[in-house]
């Protein structure tokens, strides 16, 4: 089974609407995406791009390589794929941000017995405070998905300064026989970072 072969097309969600916002204030102006590293399994140099949408709320996270696979004609390593990325935040001197939650959207082919995970993992430079979001999947299942994971951290950027480095790990992984890549527009996997900022 080429897991690849059969992704069906998954429209990218772009908005951050229906987001709790645990008391958060408006996005301040000026907010930018200004250095980005990464590295791993799932994000070969040259495979991956962080941007911020317009209103400073929402940042996805594009990846071609983000997709595991097991199964008959799969290796061990082809069943676990991660992404580890630092990318520097910059917004004006006032404010503090947080993430508020995880959008993934992707597709999942699982056979019975089979089970399947999407995981991101967030912390600050410096900090040892660090937040988990997975979603588990079980076979069968073939099915493009939408999972919105509200994030509870009380975690926030350092007050004071215009520029936090966010740690991001994301992973994929599979158990048994099928495959589950986390989303599906022009062969290009993403999943959406959830901003919630505050006046500090």
């Amino acid at each position: 089974m080429k897991f690849l072969s059969i992704l069906p097309f998954v429209p990218l969600l772009v908005s951050a609407v229906a987001i709790i916002s645990r008391g958060t204030d408006t996005p301040p102006s000026g907010v930018e995406i200004t250095s980005i590293t990464y590295g791993g399994t799932g994000c070969s140099q040259g495979t991956l791009s962080v941007s911020v949408s317009d209103a400073g709320d929402i940042c996805p996270i594009v990846t071609k390589d983000l997709i595991a696979q097991a199964g008959p004609g799969f290796s061990v390593d082809d069943s676990r794929k991660f992404c580890q990325i630092n990318f520097g935040i910059t917004y004006p001197r006032g404010y503090s941000f947080t993430v508020l939650a995880v959008e993934y959207l992707g597709y999942v082919d699982l056979l019975a017995d089979s089970d399947g995970y999407v995981q991101s993992t967030y912390y600050f430079s410096g900090s040892t405070d660090q937040v988990v979001s997975r979603v588990d999947f079980t076979g069968p299942i073939t099915t493009g998905f939408d999972k919105r994971d509200a994030v509870v951290w009380d975690a926030w950027s350092p007050c004071g300064t215009t520029t936090s480095l966010l740690n991001v790990k994301q992973e994929v992984g599979v158990n048994g026989q099928g495959g589950i890549a986390s989303v599906v527009e022009n062969d290009e996997f993403v999943n959406a970072v959830v901003l919630g900022w505050k006046s500090c």
